[in-house]
């Protein structure tokens, strides 16, 4: 095809990848695809070999329902993964305690103690966490930047004279330890530092639908008409 075109075959290979990057007029393009199919070419398809993932979820499936946020997770690494060509299963609310020869790596979403860490560092495979920071345990994590994500809540809360603000209490999913929530933190030393930190505006629950519920009733009623 590049004798044929009068080109490279680095050309021809990256024209027919389809390769954007790739300096080369319109009509060149043109002429090495009907080279191409003139030559009954066929583009090879290179088959990735399957991969096993073994994910780990801290909640159960019908906790998972109450909670989009880890739902939306889940959902969104089982897509990725089909995309590259991983096979994913699922483990909810358990640690394992041995793992298939197949498993190529685990990936852990949600909160899990140190002794949870430990267990699943035994096994000696590829580990990332989800949602929880365990660099400490020189283990890979994905977690948010709370500290940034609160600089950009606070200049729209510094439009107002009282904010406040609904939580939850977290426990790692063995119930062993209980978690600080950082949006909490960094929100309340906030607006300490600009003089509007209110402690009776700040509820703190647990993570579900119907404590938030609560709490909003609850702030409603000790409030009034002057509710946050």
């Amino acid at each position: 095809m590049a004798e044929l075109a009068n080109v490279s075959t680095a050309t021809v290979s990256r024209v027919l990848n389809e390769d954007e990057t790739l300096s080369v007029g319109d009509e060149t393009r043109q002429k090495i695809w009907q080279i191409a199919e003139s030559l009954d070419y066929k583009k090879a398809v290179r088959k990735l070999p399957n991969r096993k993932i073994l994910l780990i979820h801290w909640y159960s499936q019908q906790e998972e329902l109450d909670d989009i946020y880890y739902q939306a997770i889940r959902l969104a690494m089982e897509e990725h993964g089909k995309k590259k060509n991983l096979v994913i299963t699922t483990l909810y609310q358990q640690i394992p305690t041995e793992l298939d020869e197949d498993i190529a790596g685990m990936c852990a979403i949600g909160k899990f103690s140190d002794g949870q860490v430990t267990q699943l560092k035994k096994f000696e495979k590829p580990l990332v966490f989800i949602d929880s920071n365990q660099m400490n345990n020189q283990a890979d994590s994905v977690t948010v930047d709370f500290n940034y994500a609160i600089q950009q809540v606070m200049i729209e809360a510094g439009k107002y004279e009282t904010v406040g603000f609904l939580g939850g209490k977290e426990t790692t999913q063995d119930q062993k330890q209980v978690l600080d929530d950082p949006r909490e933190l960094l929100f309340q030393a906030a607006l300490m530092q600009s003089g509007k930190y209110n402690e009776a505006a700040f509820y703190t629950g647990s993570f579900s639908t119907a404590s938030g519920q609560a709490l909003m009733n609850q702030a409603i009623s000790e409030h009034g008409d002057n509710l946050p």
